[in-house]
C-alpha cells in the first residue's frame, strides 16, 4: 500500500543501488520496530527522494539531521502519518535536528531539546514498552570544536532512561575518542557500522568506500540491535541509516525472601499458624 507522500513521489525516485551486505536480519518471534536515521543536508536538491524513501519503509521513529528551514514544510507532508514529532532549530539555521514518530510519546511525558538544537528527546511508547529515543548532530573536530560540545551535552546523555536508543550524524568514526566518551558518559553500547556513510557531495558514489562511518547508534537497557543497514542515497552527503531493534522482556526482580515465605503459609485466603 502506498502512502500519499510515497505515491506523489515515487515516480521522481527512480531505481537506486543496494548496498551488498547491507540487508537487513530478521528474527524470529520478537516484535521488531525500525528506526529511520537520515542526515538530510541543509539544501538538498531532492527532498521529493527523501519523503519517498520514508513512504516505502514505514519506519516506526526518525531521526533527522540538518533540518534546515526549507525542511520544515517538507515534514509537515508527514504530519498524519508521524503526528508525535519535535523539531529542535539550531541557532545557524541549519543544523536543527528533529525526531518523528507513529508511534506516541509515552503518557505524561514531554519531548525536549538541548539549549542549542543539538539533541531531540523523546520518551516513545512501543508497545507499552518506554524507550527514549535520541536524535543528535555533533559539529565536526577540527575546525570546529566538538569536545567543547559534547561536555555541554554530557548532562543530556546522562539523563538518558535505563532504556533508550539514539541515532546520529557523529561527524567521528566509531574508534575515535569522541565516539567513547559519548557512549560512556551514557553508559550506552556503540552498534556496528554498515560501512561508510559520508561522502564529500562532489565525488561520484562508486568512491563510497573511500567515505567515513559517521553516522552511528548508540543504545542500551532492553534494546537489542539486531541491524543497521545502508540505504540508497536521497540527495544528501550522508546514507540513510535503517535500525532494526527489538526489547528484551522485562526481568522480573527478585521476590524479597521474607515475602515468599509468608505467601507460602496463606492458603484459600487465610493464614496458618
Amino acid at each position: 500500500r502506498l502512502w500519499p507522500v510515497q505515491a506523489a513521489y515515487e515516480a521522481e525516485a527512480g531505481d537506486q543501488p543496494v548496498y551488498p551486505g547491507d540487508q537487513p536480519i530478521h528474527p524470529g518471534d520478537q516484535a521488531v520496530y525500525r528506526l529511520l536515521q537520515m542526515n538530510l543536508r541543509f539544501s538538498n536538491p531532492t527532498p521529493e527522494k527523501v519523503l519517498s524513501l520514508i513512504g516505502r519503509t514505514q519506519p516506526d521513529v526518525i531521526t533527522l539531521d540538518e533540518v534546515s528551514d526549507m525542511w520544515k514544510a517538507k515534514l509537515g507532508l508527514l504530519a498524519s502519518a508521524y503526528p508525535y514529532r519535535i523539531l529542535c532549530p539550531y541557532p545557524n539555521g541549519v543544523f536543527g535536528v528533529a525526531l518523528l514518530s507513529r508511534r506516541p510519546f509515552a503518557a505524561g511525558t514531554q519531548p525536549r531539546c538541548d539549549g542549542r538544537g543539538a539533541m531531540a528527546i523523546a520518551t516513545v511508547d512501543f508497545g507499552g514498552t518506554d524507550v527514549d529515543v535520541a536524535a543528535m548532530h555533533l559539529i565536526w573536530p577540527w575546525p570546529r570544536n566538538q569536545s567543547q560540545q559534547i561536555g555541554g551535552l554530557s548532562g543530556e546523555f546522562a539523563l538518558l532512561g535505563e532504556t533508550s536508543i539514539m541515532a546520529c550524524d557523529c561527524n567521528a568514526v566509531p574508534w575515535s575518542a569522541a565516539v567513547r566518551r559519548v557512549a560512556g558518559i551514557g553508559k550506552l553500547t556503540v552498534a556496528p557500522s554498515p560501512g561508510p556513510t559520508w561522502l564529500p557531495i562532489k565525488l561520484p558514489e562508486f568512491l563510497r568506500f573511500a567515505g567515513l562511518p559517521i553516522d552511528l547508534v548508540f543504545s542500551k537497557g532492553a534494546v537489542l540491535i539486531k541491524s543497521v543497514s545502508r540505504l540508497e542515497n536521497t540527495g544528501s552527503d550522508h546514507l540513510p541509516l535503517m535500525v532494526e531493534f527489538s526489547l528484551r522482556p522485562e526481568q522480573k526482580k527478585p521476590v524479597d525472601e521474607h515475602e515468599t515465605a509468608t505467601a507460602s503459609v496463606r492458603q484459600n485466603g487465610r493464614t496458618r499458624g
